[in-house]
């Protein structure tokens, strides 16, 4: 199980990423909402869609769910 979190801004392509709390591209507290504490990544993608509709993983901490550039 992992803590995950949501980026509040979105990336150039209108994404918001997912990360997991010990991810070093995690954003600042000020930037960032917590999901909650998931099994995987796909469980909190599930989450954050609820909120940010088009959300997608990190490249570097989920990426089984970030989709390829």
């Amino acid at each position: 199980m992992a803590v995950f979190y949501v980026d509040k801004n979105e990336l150039s392509n209108g994404y918001h990423e997912i990360h997991e709390a010990d991810c070093n591209k995690v954003p600042e507290y000020s930037h960032r909402l917590l999901l909650g504490t998931f099994h995987d990544c796909f469980d909190a993608l599930i989450a954050s869609k609820k909120i940010y509709p088009k959300s997608r993983g990190c490249h570097e901490c989920c990426k089984e769910c970030s989709p390829p550039e």
